[in-house]
């Protein structure tokens, strides 16, 4: 817009009427002129002068009223903002513009060469007049200024014409570059929320990774206690008959040695408790006892149990606790004659206390 503007001034400034100084200055061998005749030429040059600075208010307000209403333009596109141009016509679009600019430039400096050519070709007529006819001096200068005047006045209107094309261009490339500086914006801010998305499923994917990962860990865990498992269950291989027949030999043993050691404290236990029906109690509890643990022992190596080969250890170790607890309650009424044949009990595991619990509770 500026150097629009510059350019019209330049234009007038080259269409300026020639001063009376330039007249005298380019006629040195002229008459004197009289008093009345420098006096209508001062007048008319006023007159000119006054035009030109018509026109150059014109222009101004012009300029005023174009910058108003392109503020006007500018606050309707703000509250109504309008749908983004396709990129792929950006750079056409631009293009296609700077071609307009170098074409109105062109005509505008065309426009200029051929004022300047017509005016120097009236200067060279009032020249020519002014040497044909020295005594007309004046009557030739006002035919030149008046010549002068209405082809600056034409030069003028095509220089305003041009220059409100240009306003005009420039205004729709302003309107065409908001468009397009919205519309950037917007592809920005899809940019950025896909790249958003991007991250959270990447994210996501590396979280379903490590469950994946974690899952193939537990998978191979597993298959190796699957694997000791099975090789476990290839490895048992069940009692045979002279070995159920040695632990029952066994048992029986013990069984036997515990009514000794019964019948040798009855005695003691019938005097010191001075009821006979508590010692036939305590014996046919002991009986009953010892028969349901010949059983349990029995059934404990001649089965399998697969809940007793599971921490063994702590089986073992809650067996021998509650069998000592058995020991010291069944210490109250007998002597310590028993604690061997507990101890030997002790070690049978889990099967001997469950059966024992019922007795003493």
């Amino acid at each position: 817009m500026d150097e629009n503007e510059d350019k019209s001034e330049v234009v007038i400034r080259v269409l300026t009427p020639i001063s009376e100084d330039e007249l005298l200055q380019k006629s040195p061998s002229d008459p004197p002129k009289s008093q009345q005749e420098i006096a209508l030429e001062e007048d008319r040059i006023n007159e000119l002068q006054g035009a030109i600075e018509d026109m150059r208010l014109t222009m101004e307000e012009a300029t005023h009223a174009l910058t108003l209403l392109e503020s006007k333009i500018a606050d309707h596109r703000a509250r109504n903002p309008l749908e983004p141009v396709p990129a792929e016509l950006v750079y056409g679009f631009c293009q296609n513009w700077i071609k307009n600019c170098h074409v109105a430039t062109e005509t505008i400096s065309f426009q200029q060469l051929d004022a300047d050519a017509e005016i120097r070709s009236q200067q060279d007529t009032i020249r020519e007049k002014e040497e044909l006819a020295a005594s007309d001096t004046v009557l030739v200068d006002f035919e030149a200024l008046v010549c002068q005047k209405k082809d600056n006045v034409v030069n003028l209107q095509q220089a305003s014409d041009t220059n409100y094309e240009l306003r005009l261009l420039g205004g729709k490339v302003r309107q065409n570059w908001s468009r397009e500086k919205i519309k950037v914006a917007e592809t920005i801010q899809m940019l950025r929320e896909a790249r958003r998305d991007c991250e959270k499923s990447e994210r996501a994917l590396e979280q379903w990774q490590r469950k994946i990962r974690r899952v193939e860990r537990d998978i191979e865990e597993l298959e190796e206690e699957n694997a000791a498992l099975k090789e476990k269950v290839t490895r048992y291989r069940p009692p045979g008959i002279l070995e159920i027949a040695r632990k029952f030999g066994e048992l029986e043993q013990a069984k036997e040695e515990l009514f000794k050691v019964v019948k040798r404290k009855r005695a003691t236990c019938t005097v010191r408790c001075g009821l006979l029906g508590v010692t036939q109690s305590v014996n046919k509890s002991l009986h009953d006892q010892i028969t349901s643990v010949a059983i349990c022992i029995i059934l404990r190596d001649t089965c399998m149990h697969s809940e007793l080969d599971d921490h063994q250890t702590q089986q073992d170790f809650v067996a021998r606790l509650m069998a000592y607890n058995l020991q010291t309650r069944i210490t109250v009424f007998f002597s310590a004659a028993l604690k061997n044949v507990l101890v030997r009990l002790s070690a049978l595991g889990m099967v001997v206390i469950k059966v024992f619990i019922p007795w003493l509770r």
